[in-house]
């Protein structure tokens, strides 16, 4: 049971605290709209991972089609951080009174389902861990899953809420370079997902 706690903890914080599209999400919402914005991302996964771990499953079952699937997801997953990166630099500055609804909780489920590492964790490490414990007994899988979510969206909660602390006042210089270069990291995420996901249908090899 340790064993699947421990692993459970040690996964968790590392993929809450690794950056990656949905860490650069949950800062960037939290800059713009306040902390509330930053937690409903943190808490995305709990909506998305289900039907995710089942798309996993399926996609393993099919082997030939997993390069395909997985580029496809990473292209258009890129895309759209690129929009949501394009988004965020090109702001309106909150003083002029433009009110943009934050649709955080949308926009980190769309991030999550098309971000291909997070199918790639549940078919290689996280589905084997799970499938382990339940043979040995459904309280070690539960063990694991819950140590594993609590710890990720834990840790992206206690980031959202640090960040908004030290945000500064909205229309603030600091404010606004932290705005566009939490956009500039968006994009670039987006960026890395689309050429990955070309070289897994063989651009650039």
């Amino acid at each position: 049971m340790r064993g699947y706690l421990l692993s459970g903890v040690t996964l968790g914080l590392a993929a809450g605290l690794a950056p990656g599209p949905m860490l650069a999400l949950v800062v960037a919402q939290t800059l713009r709209y306040g902390w509330r914005e930053g937690v409903k991302v943190s808490l995305a996964p709990l909506v998305t991972d289900t039907p995710i771990v089942a798309a996993a499953l399926l996609i393993l079952a099919r082997l030939k089609q997993v390069e395909a699937a997985l580029g496809g997801l990473a292209v258009a997953g890129g895309l759209y951080l690129g929009w949501l990166g394009s988004e965020l630099i090109r702001s309106p500055d909150p003083r002029a009174g433009i009110e943009v609804a934050p649709g955080s909780l949308r926009k980190a489920v769309t991030v999550n389902f098309l971000n291909p590492h997070v199918y790639l964790f549940w078919m290689t490490v996280g589905g084997p861990l799970v499938i382990e414990g339940a043979s040995a007994g459904w309280s070690r899988a539960a063990a694991f899953v819950a140590a594993f979510y609590v710890c990720l969206c834990g840790s992206k909660v206690v980031l959202a809420l640090a960040t908004h602390r030290i945000r500064g006042p909205a229309g603030s210089t600091a404010y606004r370079i932290a705005l566009r270069l939490a956009g500039l990291a968006l994009a670039g995420f987006g960026v890395w997902l689309v050429w990955g996901g070309l070289t897994r249908f063989g651009v650039g090899r």
